[in-house]
């Protein structure tokens, strides 16, 4: 979207994660400590200790469990997640 304007980022929310809807389902759920966006992923962060990331699909699908380890111990999957240049946005 082309604004043709000077952008406060810090005023304005300019996401144009197309997973950001779907996010939102996530926000106020029991220990969830944050929810992100971009246009690969949604990611919701745990608030329990040791409790990492899920990262979900835009249909619900869990794509990985990511406990809070050293990147010694992360599986491929949570280790090609968190490598991802996808660009997040905060939801809730």
């Amino acid at each position: 979207m082309t604004k043709q304007e000077c952008i406060r980022t810090w005023e304005e929310n300019c996401s144009n994660s197309t997973l950001e809807p779907a996010a939102r389902q996530y926000c106020g759920g029991t220990n969830v400590a944050g929810v992100y966006s971009c246009d690969e992923f949604i990611r919701v962060t745990s608030s329990l200790l040791g409790g990492g990331s899920t990262y979900y699909d835009g249909n619900g699908t869990i794509l990985a469990q990511c406990p809070v380890v050293g990147p010694d111990s992360m599986s491929e999957e949570c280790a090609a997640l968190f490598a991802s240049k996808c660009v997040e946005v905060q939801v809730c």
